[in-house]
């Protein structure tokens, strides 16, 4: 795959965000590209550049201006490096703390959802709430066997004094 990323219509395009590769010839990839809004099918040269879409499924979002994903990291009350998907609202601004929720899932690894936030991450869509100006923290909260409420406490709640630390969120205003 290739190690570049390329920007087009506030899509960035990376062998990460691209699976999988439908075909490879010598001058061009053929792939689905991962957004926030849909799963469309790209067509690029051998070095991911001048790329264009080929198919789009949902014109529908285009009246909306979908949330920002970040990856932010803490440690856990024991100690662990863990992660979590926050997505912002598309005209969050640094220096403005908003409202936000936050959604903890026992056992998941939320982080890896990172760029499928929205339509396709399960019955949740977390962008109905980032396009009416709520940010959303999806932790990760491994569990283990027996302690699983505690485990979710000692995952989850640093993820959220991080973000609110991070100056996004009002400690006031957490759902």
């Amino acid at each position: 795959m290739p190690s570049c990323g390329r920007k087009i219509s506030g899509t960035l395009l990376t062998p990460e965000k691209t699976t999988p590769v439908l075909r490879r010839t010598e001058n061009t990839w053929v792939f689905f590209g991962k957004t926030l809004s849909s799963q469309d099918l790209w067509l690029a040269d051998q070095n991911f550049q001048n790329a264009r879409r080929l198919t789009h499924l949902n014109p529908q979002f285009d009246k909306y201006q979908l949330g920002s994903p970040r990856l932010v990291h803490w440690r856990s009350l024991d100690g662990d490096l863990l992660h979590g998907a926050l997505l912002l609202p598309a005209d969050y601004t640094k220096a403005r703390v908003i409202h936000w929720l936050c959604a903890c899932n026992g056992g998941a690894s939320s982080s890896s959802d990172l760029v499928r936030f929205g339509p396709g991450c399960g019955t949740m869509n977390m962008q109905l709430f980032a396009t009416r100006g709520y940010a959303v923290l999806l932790p990760d909260a491994p569990q283990r066997l027996g302690t699983p409420m505690a485990d979710l406490a000692r995952r989850s709640y640093p993820g959220v004094n991080e973000v609110i630390d991070m100056g996004i969120a009002d400690p006031n205003r957490v759902g």
